[in-house]
């Protein structure tokens, strides 16, 4: 075993703006208005853009309660956005109406006999008798629900199969079903994105590389399964935890993790939830996600890593964990160390193969 130590370094993020893209693109469109594809704001033409007058103040007073700021918009000659603007600077905020005490106590009910379980929310706001937005805002009024809580992939799942099936039988919102870039279109495209690339410095070049891997690390891309590879890659499920194993030693380690916790030997166990980052490095290894964080009895966090064999991209993780996060313990637990604990594991830990 090798016991090395490793804190959340903080982000940078930079911006950079193509004025140049901008500007040809819009100097294109000068030139073939044709191309310019119609938008919503488009169909109405704003010929008001000037100061509100006391009768516009007026007419918003008198229609604000029935009217939408689209249709009110296009009476006045101004845009949506204008008409919701001067709604808010003369105080004409639309009342949220009262939900009933017994809906309320009704979608309190439901929610609690939930319990964070996935439920039909549609059918249940059609038992109800309201819409599906309506329980949502009285769930987030009260507390019932997480608003910023992220999709499982389950749900995600689904949500694919919805989008797929509306694009099935609806029109492109802006008319664009089967429109392509041309190859020239593209090839120029390119030419813009490499430019863009040379002219930044090797700083925003990094930050702007650490962005894209941070953020394939929330969608859970960062590390792609290996489709060549000797070790059978698959999803189990452990103590309730549904994971993405990518080899049967991390398979057999997490059995081992949810015995030992059954044991109180641990507290708790989370596979893969943390990645840290080498902000200084500015090419080569740049992240590196331990298999699996180890929180003990004493609330001690400790990592741990199964090695089966240590290639140098291994090596070169390890020893920048080492160097730029000494505050995180480390444990990598290599071929040797598992095949002693598998021999014990074998006849005491259920589910080890």
């Amino acid at each position: 075993m090798m016991r090395l130590v490793l804190p959340f370094p903080p982000s940078t993020n930079t911006a950079y703006a193509n004025v140049r893209g901008r500007m040809e693109k819009a100097s294109a469109m000068r030139k073939h208005p044709e191309a310019r594809r119609p938008t919503r704001r488009s169909r109405v033409k704003r010929t008001n853009t000037g100061r509100w007058t006391p009768t516009e103040d007026d007419y918003l007073r008198e229609n604000y309660l029935t009217k939408q700021h689209t249709e009110m918009g296009d009476e006045l000659g101004r845009s949506s956005n204008a008409v919701r603007h001067r709604c808010w600077r003369l105080g004409l905020q639309k009342k949220i109406a009262k939900h009933p005490d017994e809906l309320v106590q009704k979608v309190i009910n439901a929610y609690k006999m939930w319990d964070g379980k996935p439920f039909d929310l549609t059918a249940f706001a059609k038992q109800v008798g309201v819409s599906r937005p309506v329980v949502c805002r009285i769930a987030g009024r009260y507390g019932l629900t997480d608003l910023k809580r992220k999709n499982t992939p389950e749900q995600n799942v689904a949500l694919g199969h919805r989008m797929l099936e509306w694009h099935a039988t609806h029109e492109h919102p802006r008319g664009a079903t089967g429109m392509r870039h041309t190859l020239e279109a593209r090839a120029r495209m390119g030419e813009i994105s490499r430019a863009r690339w040379k002219s930044m410095t090797p700083e925003q070049q990094a930050a702007q590389t650490m962005r894209g891997m941070k953020t394939r690390r929330e969608r859970g891309t960062l590390v792609n399964p290996r489709p060549h590879v000797r070790w059978k890659q698959s999803w189990h499920t452990i103590g309730g935890k549904r994971h993405f194993f990518r080899s049967t030693w991390e398979v057999n380690y997490a059995h081992y993790m949810e015995w030992l916790k059954g044991q109180g030997e641990i507290r708790e166990w989370e596979y893969e939830p943390t990645t840290f980052w080498f902000e200084k490095i500015k090419r080569g290894v740049r992240s590196y996600t331990p298999d699996f964080r180890i929180t003990e009895p004493d609330g001690r966090v400790i990592y741990h890593e199964i090695k089966g064999w240590m290639d140098a991209r291994s090596k070169t993780k390890i020893k920048r964990m080492a160097k730029y996060h000494p505050d995180v313990h480390l444990i990598v637990v290599d071929s040797k160390a598992y095949k002693a604990l598998a021999r014990k594991a074998l006849r005491l830990v259920p589910g080890w193969k």
